[in-house]
Formats: C-alpha cells, structure tokens, sequence
C-alpha cells in the first residue's frame, strides 16, 4: 500500500499551477485524493533533497540521484541530530527468487514480522498515468523471523493493507479491499466481515460515478470561464492596438494572454475527451473501500476509511467482533492519501501529517490534546512534505513516529516530549506509507521503505 518495474502504491502528487483550472484538469485525469494536496498553503515546503528525488524521476537519472539525496540527508540528520541507531539491514519479502509488492508490515510478540504482500497494486507508466490494476501474485502474509528468515505464508481472501496487532487478545487485526478479518497467531483467519459503511457497494459505486461525473462538468464549466476572460483581455489590447502601438508591459500581456489562452483550449480539448469510463469509476471505488489504517484500543478497533462524498477521511469505532460501527471522527485530512491512526487504552490518536502535528482524541471522537510543529533543523519537529506519517504506541505508551521522505524516526512521551531520537532509515522522497515497528526485545526498529518494497532494519549505533 513501486517497486522493481515502475510501480507506485502511492498516489501522484499534484500542485495547483497558476490557475485552479489546470489543477482541476490534472485531477480528473489521476487519482482523486490529490487535491488535498493541491490545496497546501505549504506545498513549497519540501525540504531540497525530496525536490532533488522528485526531479531525478523526470529525468531519467532517478537511482543515482536519489542514492545522493538519501547520502546527503543521512550526512545532514548526523551533523543536526544525535541518533541513538542507523540502518544496517534491509529485508526484502520475495515470492520464490522475485520480490513481491509489499503492502505494510506489523510485529508480532515473538518479534517475527508480519509481512502483508500481493494483491493488487496500481502499475504507473513512466508518464504517470495509471493504467489498470494489476496482481502478479495472490494476497498473504508472510512471517519472517528477525534474521530474516521465511517462518511461512498465510493465504488471505483479499489484499491486506492495514495490520496491527492485539496484545490482550494474542490475534491479528487486517483490513483492506472493504474487509475486515481477525487472525490468530498460528494464521487461522477467525473471523470476516465488511468495514463499516460498506454494506451498499451498489449504492457506493453509483455514487462515486455521479461525482467524478460532477466534478468533470465543474472543470469543464471553469475551463470556459477561463476562456471567457482570457478572450476578454486579448480583444481589450488589441482593439487598444488599433489606436495607438501598445506599451512594452501591454505587448507582454498580450503575449502571456494570448499563449495561455491556447494553453487553456488545449486543456478544455482533453477535458471534452477524457469522460467518466467504468474503469476510473472502478480505481475510484477501490479507493474508498481501501482500509488506511487499524488501531486497537482496549475494548474497541478504530478503523480509517476513506470518505464516501469527498476525498477526506473517517474513523469508524468497532467492537472487536467488527459490530456496533459508530463514527467518531469525519473530514480528516491527510497527504497523499497517506493517513494512520493508533490508539492506546481507548483514545485514539492520529498522525496529522497536513499540519504537522499528533492529535489524541477520546472514542468518541473528542479532541483531548496535540503536539508537534514543523520545522527541519528542530528535533522535536516535523519536516519534509508533510509529517509525521505513521505511528506506533508501545507498551508503556511511548509514541514512535515516522516522517516519509526524510526517514526519521523520532520517540515521544505521550505528553509530547521528545525522549529520543532514534535515527534514519534510507527511504527515498515522496509521500509514502512509512510504518514502523520497535523490537523491545532486540533493540531493532523498522520502517517501511515503499519504493524498495522492503522494510529498513535499524540497529544501536557502535
């Protein structure tokens, strides 16, 4: 939930350009959950080594470039940091001799790691533009020991794209594809059943076609507004031109008017061709029944759910048993389609990557407390694009979190102060799922590393 060929989990990110048209256009032709970041105040922010990374993609060099942004980042957090760990391993999950997508991980007690891999993934041609779904090998987990060692393969009913583990009960939490199931430890799948608000899939993906048909008709009518006004404009100087030669700040206008105007009709052409097919109805519904994250409070299950009527996000809490689905929190923003909540007894808390913060609320939804601010050169800080992105809550109620694009992992108290930080796994740029795990018993963190489709093994610095 980019690997060896060209493949991305994570959705493209998208800045307005200039006008909301063109930003607009582009999002009709992706996927949805960008406009979230489109309408960023602080889009600018990402730190010169993720820019470095971004750029690489485009220009063919992506590897060597993003092996120095990493090198530099790493040099950076050193000088700027005192990291009690470094990177020293990497387990890479494989089917036979090939690796396999990798969708996000979880430990279990015995410090085994819970691997979920294959099933369906978006394939992205290298103009960015996704094409269809793809599956190369069927959805499981796969448990490997802390040396890295294949323990086996658990078959799932559907692709797995949460995890998380329930240390009172000694079972497995999943989710994913509009499901949720629970797991025991020997990898009997106890129990099955929709995520909450998916009983209507009929209904649900009518819905979604009436609003990608909605939102294509709203760019549409402002690409015309557009056109209006550029027209408008062009006509008012030249007519002025007949009279009497125009001023050099007025031949300039005529100039930038005239070359976006055609940029503009350009943009209304590909708007008339690209219509709502079944296929972006269907990425689209796939979107909605993806299970973003699973926390496990004492007596409930926080869920985190895409939006069925905008491209926010919601928490339903569950009981354990997946009944008595309530919804707590709605109009939850996150980056890039990126957002993960844990709990710890029965409050919840929440990565608020958008602002930079973590926020504890009650399970009922009532906001009790948040820490956190950006900044770069601060340790008790966020940085990158948009931080932090993923949790973790550890038994005495410490809190791991996980920046994307820069690969800190930092350990707070649950009050907000920062008791450590631990260091930086080697992760490429970009908005990504970043879930993390800490082995008490080894000493040994984790952190997801998307692009490689492998988990990053950090060890106590010598």
């Amino acid at each position: 939930m980019a690997q060896k060929p060209i493949l991305l989990k994570s959705v493209v990110v998208i800045v307005f350009a200039g006008v909301v048209g063109f930003g607009l256009f582009k999002l009709i032709q992706s996927r949805q959950p960008k406009t979230r970041v489109a309408q960023k105040n602080d889009a600018t922010a990402n730190d010169d080594h993720s820019q470095n990374s971004k750029k690489a993609l485009k220009t063919g060099h992506t590897k060597k470039v993003a092996e120095q942004s990493i090198k530099a980042r790493m040099a950076y957090a050193d000088q700027i940091f005192d990291p009690t760990h470094e990177q020293t391993g990497l387990l890479t999950p494989k089917l036979g001799d090939k690796p396999i997508v990798l969708q996000t991980f979880c430990l279990a007690p015995d410090g085994n790691i819970w691997a979920c891999v294959g099933g369906s993934y978006l394939y992205m041609t290298p103009d960015e533009q996704f094409i269809k779904l793809k599956q190369e090998a069927p959805p499981m987990i796969q448990v490997y020991s802390p040396n890295q060692e294949l323990v086996k393969q658990i078959d799932l009913p559907f692709t797995a794209t949460a995890i998380n583990f329930d240390s009172a009960e000694q079972v497995f939490y999943i989710g994913g594809e509009g499901y949720l199931a629970k797991i025991s430890l020997a990898g009997k799948i106890i129990k099955r059943s929709p995520a909450p608000k998916v009983k209507n899939l009929a209904r649900l993906k009518q819905q979604i076609g009436k609003q990608l048909k909605d939102d294509r008709q709203q760019m549409i009518d402002l690409n015309q507004k557009q056109q209006k006004r550029l027209n408008d404009r062009v006509a008012a100087l030249r007519t002025k031109q007949k009279t009497a030669p125009l001023s050099k700040i007025d031949q300039k206008r005529l100039q930038s008017y005239s070359k976006r105007l055609v940029e503009i009709k350009s943009q209304f052409n590909a708007l008339q061709q690209n219509t709502v097919t079944q296929a972006k109805i269907e990425e689209t519904f796939r979107d909605r029944l993806i299970v973003k994250a699973i926390a496990i409070a004492e007596n409930y299950l926080f869920v985190a759910l895409l939006a069925d009527d905008n491209y926010n996000y919601e928490v339903f809490r569950v009981n354990k048993e997946f009944g008595q689905a309530q919804k707590i929190l709605s109009d939850m923003r996150g980056c890039c389609g990126r957002f993960d909540v844990k709990a710890d007894g029965d409050d919840l808390w929440v990565a608020d990557n958008i602002f930079f913060r973590v926020v504890r609320y009650d399970k009922n939804g009532k906001r009790l407390d948040a820490f956190g601010h950006k900044s770069t050169t601060d340790q008790h800080g966020f940085g990158g694009c948009c931080n932090p992105m993923n949790l973790q809550v550890l038994g005495n109620g410490d809190l791991l979190t996980a920046e994307s694009s820069i690969g800190h992992i930092k350990r707070f108290s649950p009050s907000g102060q920062l008791l450590s930080y631990i260091g930086q796994a080697k992760i490429a740029g970009g908005c990504k799922n970043v879930a993390i795990g800490f082995d008490q018993q080894r000493n040994l963190y984790y952190m997801l590393s998307q692009d490689e489709h492998s988990i990053c093994i950090l060890r106590p610095k010598q």
